[in-house]
């Protein structure tokens, strides 16, 4: 495939392995393609945090008249500059929100990132209230973390 692509370039990948007298070693050898998505998670105290955990704990039929399941998630420092995980929901259209809703969703997110990650288990039981998130309720499509028409950004760096 990657001979194929090359020569769809205008790119001789023989001749040039040739040219830089490599011919003889590189064309046993694999092509492999290494990137790194900047979306893919976020930091905390050095653990991952996957959106993935984020979702499946914002998927639970207790929220479903309130909040879409958009969220992001960053990194953020308070005045102490200790680390904090900032999570952003998108209410449903029309929807308000309570500091109930707040303090539920808070406690089944906690409760999901610990069944689902040792590492942040283990973070909570050490740093204990420092570790909970900190939970923004947007209002739909609100054009700072949820704008329509475009693709949703799971984490922001």
């Amino acid at each position: 495939q990657i001979v194929d692509h090359c020569h769809a370039s205008g790119v001789d990948i023989f001749h040039e392995m040739e040219r830089v007298d490599i011919s003889d070693t590189l064309w046993h050898l694999p092509f492999v393609y290494v990137y790194e998505r900047r979306d893919l998670s976020t930091t905390l105290y050095g653990l991952n945090i996957y959106p993935e955990t984020i979702r499946k704990a914002l998927q639970h039929e207790r929220f479903e008249s309130f909040v879409t399941g958009k969220f992001t998630m960053l990194t953020k420092y308070n005045d102490s500059q200790d680390q904090y995980l900032e999570i952003h929901l998108e209410l449903k259209q029309a929807q308000e929100y309570t500091d109930e809703h707040i303090r539920i969703i808070t406690d089944h997110i906690v409760s999901t990132l610990k069944a689902n990650n040792s590492e942040y288990h283990k973070l909570h039981t050490d740093l204990g209230e420092r570790a909970v998130p900190v939970i923004c309720m947007w209002p739909y499509e609100d054009l700072t973390y949820f704008r329509p028409g475009t693709k949703q950004k799971w984490v922001k760096k």
